[in-house]
């Protein structure tokens, strides 16, 4: 897929990804070019899911940084590289959890899939990976194939059409719309 990012009505990034059925699940790749001012900023990720679309491993990398995660129960490991300091840790991944990462907007377009149409709504444990930061985060199926996705730092309100393919995003907060 592809999407075109725009912040207070001017194009700032474009996102491409890729979700491949693997044996046992998917592997999903995105990558989010975001320019400004003769600027440009290339950031890359790489997760595994398993059939459930539960995550398996996520990677992130920009400019020499890196996030990486295997999830495994009950500690999963988390290793990640700033400035060229590599730390490493543990971390108790939730069960149900989902990696939300605020580069990329095809992470919600996993998330739709995996709660389906659930009328009520649902939440899920959403981690955040440059935040290292694990919380909740609830979908409500507004009707007319639109949801909220609220983080309680952040609201995303999605639009799809209607075999559930998301052709909107929009985070009233920072005056961010994603388009197909």
């Amino acid at each position: 897929g592809h999407f075109t990012i725009y912040v207070n009505g001017q194009k700032m990034a474009t996102e491409d990804y890729r979700i491949v059925p693997q044996r046992g699940g998917y592997v999903v790749e995105g990558r989010t070019v975001i320019t400004s001012q003769n600027q440009s900023v290339d950031l890359k990720s790489r997760m595994e899911l398993d059939e459930a679309l539960l995550p398996k491993s996520y990677e992130f990398e920009s400019r020499g940084n890196t996030v990486k995660l295997k999830v495994e129960a009950p500690l999963s490991e988390l290793e990640y590289t700033s400035q060229g300091k590599k730390q490493s840790d543990t971390v108790r991944f939730p069960k149900d959890g989902a990696i939300i990462d605020s580069n990329f907007f095809h992470h919600y377009v996993l998330l739709l899939y995996r709660v389906g149409a659930a009328q009520g709504g649902s939440t899920v444990s959403a981690f955040v990976p440059q935040a290292l930061e694990l919380g909740t985060m609830t979908i409500r199926n507004l009707g007319n194939h639109t949801y909220e996705m609220d983080s309680g730092e952040v609201k995303v309100k999605a639009t799809t059409d209607m075999e559930g393919k998301l052709i909107r995003l929009e985070v009233p907060a920072a005056k961010v719309v994603v388009e197909l």
